[in-house]
């Protein structure tokens, strides 16, 4: 490889390594608030907060990519732009190709990259980030009790606590899915789950209690009354396989329906997205030695944002049979090579 294009690509992998870590920080900041405040609300315990914390982490890593590769490259041209080192490159008879060039070697492995964790890793960060999420949910210990607040059951039912202190609760509410039957009980406490059926159950024994029970025909409720009384909050088993978000590659194309082919094409359209904005990246870093027009890099990232708007948004109307399958998401790639090549062609003539 020509010394200009070891330079150039030493440049954009450096830059590239700074500014990952920038724009990283920003979103692992704002996704570690909104689980510390899931924990506050009892929503999540504690113990769980480091596990999300990892694999959210990751999964916004990939979905960066695309934009820290794109700024890096334009922050890099543009500084040679403005130190008329790409300007001492055309003297010398270097064609502007080669920017594209260097642009493609630095591209095409991250693109190939993108595309397998798009494909294979996303979807296993995907299902281990809800399945940790849905059994913390099933965890119902004393702590994750909300005091005064009605809190859903994993079977669909009520449960509702007036205090809580240590493993005693007071004014207890328990209401199964269909109302059939109420139990209320002033006091009451949390015990070991045992073995059998009640493994990795919540079991709590309540004293003094009364329980309704509705009388078959609706005509009205047995009362029953008791000095002590143990119930189970069962853990509901639930399947996330099914979902289109948790499939490979493979799976997805087995998977009939448009939410499994707009899945698959937007995240086909995540390396695609990468390569295509490299191509912008040149005529947008375009400078004469000494001059800044910022405006450049804020255009940069405003078509940026919109594509990727335009991404999800066309992947969600495909989903919803509004949009047809083709173009479907591939029509933001096409619009921005059309908006690219009309403003080229317009630059070109105004020259």
């Amino acid at each position: 490889m020509p010394i200009f294009e070891r330079y150039l690509l030493r440049k954009l992998l450096l830059t590239l390594a700074a500014v990952t870590p920038v724009f990283l920080l920003i979103v692992v900041g704002r996704l570690f608030m909104r689980l510390l405040d899931r924990v506050a609300d009892n929503a999540y315990p504690v113990d769980v907060l480091a596990s999300l914390m990892a694999l959210g982490t990751l999964d916004a890593l990939v979905y960066l990519l695309p934009f820290s590769a794109m700024l890096a490259a334009m922050l890099v041209l543009r500084h040679c732009y403005h130190g008329g080192e790409i300007h001492a490159a055309f003297s010398l008879r270097i064609a502007r190709g080669r920017i594209y060039a260097v642009l493609m070697y630095f591209g095409v492995p991250l693109a190939l990259l993108l595309l397998y964790l798009a494909m294979e890793v996303i979807p296993q960060l995907h299902y281990q980030y809800k399945f940790i999420k849905e059994r913390s949910k099933q965890h119902i210990g004393v702590q994750m009790i909300p005091q005064k607040q009605f809190m859903e059951l994993p079977d669909g039912g009520v449960l509702f606590v007036e205090e809580r202190a240590g493993e005693e609760v007071g004014g207890v509410f328990v209401a199964d899915l269909e109302g059939e039957v109420v139990e209320i009980a002033p006091r009451g406490r949390q015990l070991e789950s045992g073995g059998g059926e009640a493994a990795g159950e919540a079991v709590f024994e309540l004293e003094d209690g009364r329980i309704y029970q509705r009388e078959q025909g609706g005509g009205g409720f047995k009362l029953f009354t008791y000095d002590s009384h143990r119930i189970w909050l069962p853990q509901v088993e639930f399947d996330l396989s099914a979902e289109v978000a948790m499939m490979g590659y493979a799976s997805l194309r087995r998977e009939p329906g448009l939410v499994a082919a707009s899945e698959l094409q937007r995240r086909l359209a995540v390396p695609v997205s990468l390569l295509l904005l490299l191509l912008l990246v040149e005529p947008l870093s375009r400078l004469r030695p000494g001059r800044s027009e910022y405006w450049r890099l804020a255009a940069g990232i405003v078509i940026f944002v919109a594509y990727t708007n335009l991404i999800s948004f066309s992947a969600r109307m495909v989903a919803d049979g509004r949009l047809p399958l083709y173009p479907g998401v591939w029509a933001a790639p096409l619009a921005l090579l059309l908006g690219a090549g009309l403003w080229l062609l317009y630059r070109r003539a105004s020259h």
